[in-house]
């Protein structure tokens, strides 16, 4: 009884439910406000387009116009090596983050999954190859002509303890023995006659055995090489490096036989398989053979 009681005292301080509450309901927009808002959005991103645009053909204007540096400036082997030297000790740092989101640490590694037997590395720079080596590979010999770059490879040769790896001072142009695999990845910008140093390289060669190539040049497409040569001058002094050369016609003026050949990168970075032909045989490019 005291239970009913409390309720119904409850139930009756309680306040009369006089009308369910009603439902608010946004007025809808007016037509004229509604486009307005449309043609602010699409004014908005017509003016992004419009600045992407002109951002485009700045730069193809600008690219087209005439070029007053030689397309292939040659520089003296000395004053690149002096560069390189002077660039041995932060090299890493400045090339490493531009190296991973361009994906070339998978390039390196998928090119040098075919290295075996004893391999040469040419221009190796600071080393950047050594820890990618597969099982394979007997012995590894290291060489580049800028002191300090051997010396940068040599303390990480130590640091990694792989009694494969001896590393020495040698021009690319100047390389001899006789290997199973030699190795070059970005070296052949840095030297003034590549055809020539692509055939020292395929010398250095054991009959069947290749040459690794992975290089960056010329473009597929004609506005992006204009931007190449435009700036080759500037970029051969800060890095050392003639970043506009054609790597497909290198390896045929050097008479080297293709066995693969890929591009990447608007067809900037060439990933190139290549060996001396048989004597008296035929070398292949791209697909055609001539004796």
């Amino acid at each position: 009884m005291r239970r009913l009681a409390r309720r119904g005292l409850a139930r009756a301080a309680r306040p009369p439910i006089t009308a369910w509450p009603k439902r608010t309901v946004e007025a809808p927009v007016p037509p004229q406000q509604r486009d307005r808002g449309a043609a602010f959005l699409m004014a908005l991103g017509g003016g992004g387009l419009a600045v992407v645009s002109a951002a485009a053909a700045y730069t193809y204007t600008t690219s087209s116009e005439p070029i007053d540096v030689d397309a292939h400036p040659r520089c003296g082997c000395c004053a690149r090596v002096e560069r390189f030297d002077a660039l041995a000790e932060t090299y890493d740092d400045e090339i490493g983050v531009d190296e991973l989101v361009m994906g070339l640490p998978l390039l390196r590694r998928w090119l040098l999954r075919r290295a075996r037997g004893d391999v040469l590395e040419v221009a190796c720079g600071t080393g950047r190859n050594l820890e990618l080596y597969p099982a394979a590979v007997t012995s590894i010999v290291a060489t580049d002509a800028s002191d300090a770059m051997v010396r940068v490879t040599a303390a990480k040769a130590a640091t990694l303890g792989d009694g494969r790896i001896s590393v020495r001072r040698a021009a690319v142009e100047t390389v001899a023995g006789a290997y199973d695999t030699v190795v070059d990845t970005f070296g052949l910008c840095s030297v003034d006659d590549p055809v020539a140093a692509l055939q020292a390289m395929a010398g250095a060669v054991r009959p069947g055995g290749e040459v690794l190539l992975l290089e960056h040049g010329r473009a597929h497409y004609a506005w992006l090489n204009r931007l190449l040569d435009r700036h080759a001058a500037q970029h051969l002094l800060r890095w050392g490096c003639s970043w506009n050369r054609d790597y497909v016609r290198v390896i045929e003026q050097a008479g080297l036989e293709v066995v693969s050949l890929r591009r990447f990168h608007l067809g900037t970075t060439v990933l190139a398989v290549v060996r001396a032909p048989p004597p008296g045989g035929a070398s292949c490019a791209r697909g055609t053979c001539s004796k």
